[in-house]
């Protein structure tokens, strides 16, 4: 026994361990705000971890002001609820800040949608900055069941960032939105109306990126010059068969739709990443654009036949366009007949 105490490799373990001891004590000094911060930069089920550590660990664990739910998606709905209820408890008892509510669940039967309610009109009711809400319902419809968008959400003055999926807006001329903070702005698989959205893009001046994915209810997409602040536009597969975009600090933009565009105007000087997927060439002054992907997918400017016989304004236009591309810069250019 002797021999082994004091042996190079006995040695060397227990100075690593007194080591790692040395080290997490010194992380337990820090504030509570910057190990808060620490944790937010861990996945949930390494955050968790470290409640064991001490007393002060799991202080910071409880109170953590990042509260994700994004690994659950498999978890029984009781145990999920019990779960969450668990995590947010702390901060209705100490009145604790809720800087990020993120929810991602697999709620095929919709059974959790009054507990989502809940927990959204508590994470408001505590200033959430980040607010981001997926139930991961995949019916294999062709209609996904949309939920009603709680009315406390249009309220929520402090938002910075709002991510949406499988929610239906339900705005009227009466609804007060205060989403004067906002900066960050996705939805994916949504029901909204053109009215809908325009009302919403109005109460948020400092708006710096919008995301549209799989959107309903919207035909046509104005972007005007009012949004100062928009830096990113991304629009996928939401059935528009018209855009206009007129702004003027807007650096990146993603346009991807379907058959079903019939014009894309583009007004936009600074606008350095362009992608573009359709069948109709957009109006737009190239010249500033650093890096380009586009792909025309020609489904009614060929002729089925022969593929050769290209509708011959599509080529002029395409000419005019190319011609005033910047060669020296990155430039993608693909064309696919359907």
């Amino acid at each position: 026994m002797a021999e082994k105490e004091y042996s190079p490799v006995y040695k060397a373990s227990r100075i690593d361990s007194e080591y790692v001891e040395e080290v997490v004590d010194r992380i337990s000094e820090l504030p509570v705000h910057v190990i808060h911060q620490m944790l937010s930069k861990l996945h949930q089920k390494q955050a968790a971890r470290t409640s064991v550590l001490s007393k002060k660990w799991y202080y910071c664990w409880t109170s953590r002001p990042n509260l994700v739910f994004d690994l659950l998606q498999h978890m029984p709905l009781e145990k999920f609820v019990e779960f969450v209820d668990q995590s947010i408890q702390p901060h209705l008892e100490q009145n604790l800040r809720i800087e990020e509510f993120n929810l991602k669940y697999h709620d095929a039967g919709g059974y959790a949608s009054s507990h989502i309610d809940r927990w959204i009109d508590l994470a408001v009711k505590h200033n959430v900055r980040v607010l981001k809400i997926d139930t991961l319902n995949n019916s294999g419809s062709e209609k996904p069941p949309y939920r009603s968008l709680p009315d406390v959400i249009y309220g929520a003055e402090n938002l910075t960032t709002l991510m949406l999926s499988k929610y239906k807006f339900e705005i009227t001329s009466s609804t007060s939105t205060s989403f004067c903070f906002l900066k960050d702005l996705y939805l994916s698989y949504v029901h909204i109306s053109q009215s809908q959205l325009q009302k919403v893009l109005d109460e948020c001046p400092f708006i710096a990126n919008l995301s549209l994915c799989d959107c309903k209810g919207i035909s046509k997409l104005h972007v005007f010059g009012g949004l100062v602040h928009l830096k990113s536009l991304f629009v996928a597969s939401c059935e528009l068969d018209n855009v206009i975009v007129r702004v003027s600090n807007l650096t990146k933009l993603t346009i991807i739709q379907g058959r079903e565009l019939e014009s894309v105007e583009i007004q936009a000087p600074s606008l350095l990443d362009f992608t573009f997927s359709g069948d109709k060439l957009p109006s737009m002054d190239p010249s500033s654009l650093e890096s380009a992907r586009l792909q025309f997918n020609l489904y009614r400017v060929l002729v089925i036949h022969n593929f050769g016989d290209v509708d011959s304004v599509w080529c002029t236009k395409l000419q005019h366009f190319l011609r005033k591309f910047d060669y020296s810069k990155g430039l993608m250019f693909v064309i696919c007949q359907d």
